[in-house]
């Protein structure tokens, strides 16, 4: 299911749907419009970071999968 946002300022995007099953419900006036945006920002660069680092050591994915592949039993 796709996430839509509305528009609330320049760069500040708020979901308009409800939080997965179990979850607490959003706090949509926890935040001012700057913080929104700043936490935006952030996540944005936060996952291109992640995807960088991902990408420039192939050996995580290799052990991810190793791991996902033989899951060892104390877990």
């Amino acid at each position: 299911m796709l996430l839509r946002k509305t528009k609330m300022a320049e760069g500040v995007a708020k979901p308009q749907r409800d939080p997965p099953q179990g979850m607490e419900p959003f706090d949509r006036g926890a935040l001012s419009e700057e913080q929104q945006a700043k936490l935006n920002q952030f996540k944005v660069q936060t996952r291109l970071g992640n995807e960088r680092y991902l990408r420039e050591h192939p050996e995580v994915s290799c052990m991810v999968s190793g791991f996902l592949r033989y899951e060892p039993p104390e877990i």
